[in-house]
Formats: C-alpha cells, sequence, structure tokens
C-alpha cells in the first residue's frame, strides 16, 4: 500500500467519525474537508509525525501571533488535546501587571468557564451521594424558597426574579446574600441566562470549597486551578513571590463562586478533559442533564449541549464538525473550552482583553471565531497524523510477518 492510499485511508476513517457522530453534516462539507486533508498530507510525505507536529506548532504559532497584534492583544494561551494522541500548547505574548511571558505556570481568569467546573461539581456530589439532583432546592436548604429541582436550575429552566448580575448591583454583599436567598422563580420553560443559579449552586452544594478541592486539585490533578489566589500560588510549585496570573478585575467577583472566579491554565482543562473521558465518571446522559441547548437565538455563556441540527451556529461556540455529545463554555474575558467525548478531543482558548495594555475593552467572542476554526484545523490534522501512523504500522507488522518468513 503506497503512501497516497495510506493517507487516504487514514482521512477516511476520520472523517467517518464526524459521520456516525453527526449525521446532520453535509455531504459537500466532508468532501472539502476530506479532499483539503488529502492536498496537505500528500506534499509532507516522507516526513515523519514528530516533524509534521513541529511543522502544525510552527505555522500555527505565526497565525496565532499576527492574529494577537491585529487585535492588539498582548498574551494568550491555547491547547489541542486528543484522547489517543498528542496534545498540543500555544503558548504567546506576555501578560500581567509585570508583563512576564505566557508559558504553562500562568493562570487565566476563566470568567463564566467557571459554570463548566460547577457543573460537574454538581454531578460529582451526585455520584458520591452528596446530593440528589432531581430533589426540591427548598428541600435541600430552606432558607431557598425554590421549588425547582438543581437540574432545573443549573439548566436555566427558570427565569430568576432578580438581577441577572447581582454582584453587579450596587448593593453590599449582605444585602445582595439576602436577595439571592429570597428570590422567587417563575417556570417558562425556555433556557434564560443568569450567574445566579450557579451561585446558588456554591451555596447548596455542602462544603464547596473542600469538595472542589477534592475534586478537581486531588482527584483529577488540576493543580494551577482553583479560586482563592494564594492557596493556588503555593500550589503552582513555582519559586515567584507573586501569582503569576493573567488578571480580570472588571470580571472577577470573589465573593460569589459558583459562575465565576475560577483561575486556570490550558494544561489543566486538557488533564481535565482527559479525566472525564478516562475514568468515564460523567456519561452522556449526565451532560445532558446539565447543559443548555445551543441554537442561533440563544447564546447563555454557560456550559452547552448541541442537540441534533446542522450548519455553523452564528456564536460558533461549537464548531459545526463537532459530534452531537461536545459541549463548550466560554466566558467574558476571552476563555473558551470545547470537549468532544465522542469523537475524543478538547480545545481551548485563554486570554484577556482587558489585561493587554492596548485591549479592547468589550466582549470580543466572535473575534475568537478564527481561532476556534484553527484550532479545529489542528485536531483534524493530529487525527490523521494519528491514522497514518497506526496504518505505517500495521503495514510494516504485515511486511515483517509475511515477506520475511
Amino acid at each position: 500500500m503506497n503512501y497516497e492510499r495510506v493517507v487516504e485511508r487514514a482521512i477516511d476513517q476520520v472523517i467517518s467519525l464526524y459521520c456516525v457522530n453527526n449525521p446532520h453534516l453535509k455531504l459537500q462539507t466532508l468532501t472539502y474537508e476530506r479532499e483539503k486533508l488529502k492536498q496537505y498530507f500528500l506534499k509532507r510525505k516522507g516526513q515523519t509525525k514528530q516533524n509534521q507536529i513541529e511543522e502544525i506548532l510552527k505555522y500555527q504559532s505565526a497565525y496565532f501571533l499576527k492574529w494577537m497584534n491585529f487585535y492588539k492583544i498582548s498574551g494568550m494561551s491555547l491547547a489541542v488535546g486528543l484522547e489517543k494522541g498528542p496534545e498540543l500548547y500555544f503558548y504567546l505574548g506576555n501578560g500581567g501587571e509585570q508583563d512576564f511571558p505566557i508559558d504553562q505556570t500562568v493562570r487565566f481568569d476563566i470568567a463564566s468557564v467557571s459554570k463548566m467546573f460547577t457543573d460537574i461539581h454538581a454531578i460529582m456530589d451526585y455520584k458520591f451521594g452528596f446530593i440528589a439532583l432531581d430533589q426540591p432546592i427548598h428541600q435541600i436548604n430552606s432558607d431557598f424558597h425554590y421549588a425547582c429541582t438543581i437540574t432545573e436550575l443549573l439548566n436555566f429552566y427558570y427565569q430568576l426574579e432578580t438581577h441577572p448580575r447581582i454582584d453587579d448591583s450596587n448593593i453590599t454583599l449582605l444585602e445582595a446574600e439576602k436577595a439571592l436567598r429570597l428570590a422567587t422563580t417563575e417556570q417558562i420553560g425556555v433556557h434564560t441566562y443568569s450567574d445566579i443559579p450557579h451561585m446558588i449552586y456554591s451555596r447548596l452544594s455542602p462544603d464547596f470549597k473542600e469538595h472542589f478541592r477534592l475534586y478537581f486539585n486531588i482527584i483529577m490533578g488540576l493543580y494551577n486551578t482553583g479560586y482563592e489566589v494564594d492557596e493556588n500560588a503555593l500550589l503552582t510549585g513555582n519559586d515567584y513571590h507573586y501569582p503569576r496570573q493573567v488578571r480580570d478585575e472588571k470580571a472577577r467577583v470573589c465573593e460569589y463562586s459558583g459562575h465565576a472566579g475560577i483561575w486556570s491554565t490550558s494544561k489543566d482543562l486538557v488533564q481535565f478533559f482527559q479525566f472525564l473521558i478516562r475514568e468515564n465518571l460523567v456519561t452522556k446522559q449526565d451532560l445532558k442533564i446539565l447543559t443548555t441547548l445551543l441554537t442561533d437565538d440563544n447564546y447563555p455563556r454557560a456550559m452547552l449541549y448541541r442537540q441534533t441540527g446542522g450548519g455553523l451556529y452564528r456564536n460558533s461556540e461549537i464548531p459545526y464538525i463537532s459530534s452531537e455529545n461536545a459541549f463548550a463554555a466560554s466566558g467574558s474575558t476571552g476563555s473558551w473550552v470545547l470537549m468532544d467525548l465522542e469523537n475524543g478531543y478538547t480545545a481551548n482558548i485563554l486570554t484577556n482583553p482587558y489585561s493587554s495594555k492596548h485591549g479592547i475593552p468589550n466582549r470580543y467572542s466572535n473575534k475568537l471565531n478564527d481561532l476556534k476554526v484553527n484550532l479545529m484545523d489542528v485536531i483534524r490534522k493530529l487525527q490523521v497524523i494519528v491514522k497514518i501512523n497506526e496504518l505505517e504500522d500495521q503495514k510494516e507488522f504485515l511486511r515483517k510477518k509475511y515477506v520475511l518468513k
């Protein structure tokens, strides 16, 4: 079997995954993807796997730097990872008040991506028997007068009759806490975005902070992820006298955990994905329970679940070629995480326009779409590289078995 045939078979195996896991993909889309990958790899005949990966790193780093210069972003961290394959990390530029170089130890304010951790936290609480997701909230804590369940609350199924960003209100912490506890809900049958449900869960969950450390720092090994700045600066194991963090004072509200306030790194977010898929602790059905349907007209910045339907969504939280079991989260600081448990890959973007010296002081999620498309292209190339090497190994095995006899 010559190299061209190996490439064609490898691409067919990768594309077939997307066909099986997303039957709504259009034929012309798959044909275009197949031909584009074929031409790319035929030009790289004779290159080793390592050389191909290094070329991807070099080319994509140059593209990402151009993107940063165009939007005047000073620093950024990006990553992709496969369930069975390589992980690639891009650490670019500088960040923080000290303008330090971005590397794997620098933590970013992930803003509303924190909700993804809270949702998984709820599932973990349920798995370990600490809480019942289908139990009415007022039965768990009588201070909260909600008849809805935790699942309904985190799924944005109810409209809460308070300011959606209670942390932005000009009231004291005591007044805000009272507003949270006395808020009433109205069942509206659609998903309406609010920060409040995840704030409330952090109050309902028993020993929320201790369980967070147990689940994410100890069990999952996410040593650079957490709420407390000082404590997690020690967890990084570095010798700096200050936490190397890209801070966004406008987005962080430390008094209210659950909806925002987590610091993390690209490497930890890939490790998060690898744990979920390796241990199978969180099933696809669990994810359906605590995720929200993504449509063109509904854009909650939280963990999202993409049900049947094709096309490229307007806000591109979940790229069109992802499976129906992919979920994503984004934050106002320029953070984005995608996990596809069906196709076995993850991608993340961490940046912060507010912290950049010349940064744009507004939400710019749509400007991240170019980065998401490029990361998905990297993922497909890595998947083909892995398949090519598997087929080459099989070919060599058969050659030795039958030819050398």
